[in-house]
């Protein structure tokens, strides 16, 4: 095994965020999923890179490990994490070949050498990448689970009623954002990430290659947005014919009238419409209530992220 040598950079110069971009693309190609979450990626895009570390492990010169560290910024610098004491965010990923190897536990090491003092939080994507056994091994107690659940969009979408009074449509990028934003605020208060959206988060998002305005549908009552689903389908997935339910939102007042349901299924008649066979969403482990709606309309369990802390 080669020496491994652990650098600490600030910034990314393009070489180093080459060859970050091609070990995600491996792990990727290994794993089936990618071992950042969604928002690390856009972070490595849209940043404030004054508040981020970024951890390289290299064996011979080539990039064998890589630690995000997110010390600063809840949301893109728009929140301040230590303000609010949360603490640092660092997701983990190592060259398949140089699992096992120690690549993984000497970033986090060198991590936990240079912020010793405030909670650290890691989140491991999928049960069998070995990023979950890799933070037990290093001390971190297991805090929330996160469901991706999967459904067939072959077999029979049921049909639902939209509730009366309301109207559905397409999103207007033009008039449609701040109403939007309102109601993502209020529908996901208690949500750690969903809720702290904020306009520049949506724009990111929206300036994304895998955006389409007719995969996200609002409904209305007297203009005014009440709730929403928004569906994706990013170029690691499409060759998949697999689609995501990315976010379904509904207003409190709306709540209990059977929209979230209605939506849902909106979104999976959106996606069959583009040829895909199977639909994905996210939910976290301990709403059982939205896990109940999902395995009503056909979901099933297919794997877990676990999110991990070390005080």
């Amino acid at each position: 095994m080669d020496e491994l040598t652990i650098s600490v950079h600030q910034n990314l110069d393009d070489q180093l965020s080459s060859n970050i971009q091609d070990l995600l693309a491996a792990c990727a190609d290994i794993d089936g999923l990618n071992p950042f979450s969604e928002h690390t990626i856009l972070h490595m895009q849209y940043g404030n890179e004054s508040h981020v570390q970024h951890f390289s492990c290299s064996a011979s010169d080539q990039l064998v490990g890589y630690a995000h560290v997110d010390f600063g910024d809840k949301i893109f610098g728009d929140i301040v994490f230590d303000d609010m004491g949360f603490g640092i965010n660092i997701e983990v990923a190592v060259l398949p070949d140089y699992r096992r190897h120690g690549v993984g536990k000497k970033l986090i090491e060198k991590i936990l050498q240079n912020h010793s003092t405030r909670p650290i939080r890691l989140w491991a994507h999928g049960l069998n990448t070995g990023a979950a056994s890799l933070a037990v091994s290093c001390g971190f107690k297991q805090v929330r689970t996160l469901w991706q659940m999967r459904r067939s969009l072959i077999t029979q979408i049921p049909q639902a009623r939209l509730p009366e009074g309301l109207n559905i449509r397409n999103f207007d990028a033009e008039n449609d954002l701040d109403s939007l934003l309102a109601c993502n605020q209020v529908a996901f208060e208690n949500h750690p990430e969903q809720g702290q959206w904020t306009k520049s988060n949506m724009q990111q998002r929206m300036s994304e290659s895998w955006f389409d305005p007719n995969g996200l549908k609002v409904a209305t009552h007297n203009d005014e947005i009440v709730a929403y689903s928004w569906m994706k389908v990013d170029e690691a997935n499409a060759g998949s014919k697999l689609g995501e339910i990315y976010v379904v939102g509904v207003h409190p007042a709306w709540q209990k009238h059977g929209l979230g349901r209605f939506l849902t299924l909106e979104g999976l008649r959106y996606l069959r419409s583009l040829n895909l066979n199977t639909a994905l969403l996210y939910v976290d482990a301990e709403n059982e209530k939205a896990i109940t709606l999902y395995q009503s309309l056909g979901f099933s369990h297919w794997d877990t992220d676990t999110s991990f802390q070390l005080d």
